[in-house]
């Protein structure tokens, strides 16, 4: 492909472009054992999945976002 202008060889074009998807499900299970003894339990379960968690981390393919979607990055435990 000929240069655009002497000295410009590629040409790059970033956009703030992305996608996220969350899946949450919430369980939770109570049982009256007595007249004054109550059992509760739960239990939650989440995911965020995303094809782009920072501005900075671009696609190896970007003509192909969807491969690009995996777990979202997490700081200190918690998922963004």
């Amino acid at each position: 492909m000929p240069s655009l202008a002497p000295g410009i060889r590629d040409i790059f074009q970033l956009e703030d472009r992305g996608g996220s998807i969350f899946h949450g499900a919430f369980l939770g299970l109570r049982s009256k054992l007595s007249e004054d003894v109550n059992l509760a339990a739960n239990y939650m379960y989440s995911k965020c999945l995303d094809d782009a968690s920072d501005y900075f981390e671009q696609p190896d393919n970007p003509s192909n976002l969807g491969a690009e979607r995996a777990p979202a990055l997490s700081i200190s435990g918690i998922d963004l």
